[in-house]
C-alpha cells in the first residue's frame, strides 16, 4: 500500500528538528547500550576481584597454618639439637669413667692420715687436692702418685701449709 498523508505539511515537524531528533534518538540508544556494557564489565570485575580476594584469603590462611606447623617443626629440632647436644656430652662424660677409676686406684692406696679435700674429674684431666697430716707423708703421697704409673702428666697445681690442716696439695692428674 501506498503511504498517503492526508495532512497538511505544515503542520508537521521541520524536517531539520526531525533529523536532529532522529540522531538523539540515535545517540541516547548509544549511550544506554555503553551503559549496559559498562554495568556488565563492572559487575564481571567486582565478581572477578572478590574471587581472587577470596583465593588469597584462602591463601594466607593456608600459609599461616603451614607456618606454624613450620614453628611446631622448628621447635621440635631445636629440642633435638639440644638432646643430641647434652648426649655428646654424656658421651663425653662417659669417658671420664676411666679418669674415676685412676682415681680409685689412687685413694685406696694414700698413705693413712691423707683426706681427700676436693675433687673435679674431667674426661681428659683430674684435678685433685689432698690434705696431708706432715710433710714425711706429703713426700710419701708424691712418690706413690708417680709411682703408679697411671698418669702421663703429673702437676702440682698448689701446695698450702697451714697449723690446722697442715699440709694442702692439689694435683693435677692427666691420663
Amino acid at each position: 500500500m501506498a503511504n498517503i498523508n492526508l495532512l497538511p505539511t505544515d503542520l508537521g515537524p521541520d524536517p531539520q528538528v526531525a533529523k536532529v531528533s532522529e540522531k538523539l534518538v540515535r545517540f541516547v540508544t548509544f549511550l544506554t547500550a555503553c551503559l549496559v556494557i559498562l554495568i556488565i564489565v563492572s559487575i564481571a570485575s567486582f565478581e572477578l576481584i572478590t574471587r581472587k580476594i577470596n583465593e588469597t584469603n584462602t591463601n594466607k590462611e593456608n600459609l599461616k597454618a603451614s607456618i606454624s606447623s613450620l614453628e611446631t617443626t622448628e621447635q621440635k629440632l631445636i629440642l633435638i639439637k639440644d638432646r643430641i647436644d647434652k648426649s655428646s656430652t654424656v658421651i663425653s662424660e662417659e669417658t671420664a669413667s676411666k679418669q674415676i677409676e685412676e682415681i680409685e686406684g689412687l685413694i685406696t692406696s694414700v698413705p693413712s692420715g691423707v683426706t681427700i679435700v676436693q675433687s673435679e674429674v674431667f674426661p681428659q684431666r683430674t684435678e685433685i687436692v689432698f690434705s696431708v697430716p706432715e710433710s714425711k707423708t706429703v713426700g710419701e703421697l708424691v712418690q706413690l702418685i708417680e709411682s703408679t704409673g697411671r698418669f702421663r702428666i703429673v702437676q702440682l697445681k698448689s701446695i698450702e701449709f697451714s697449723n690446722k690442716d697442715a699440709y694442702k696439695l692439689g694435683f693435677v692428674l692427666i691420663n
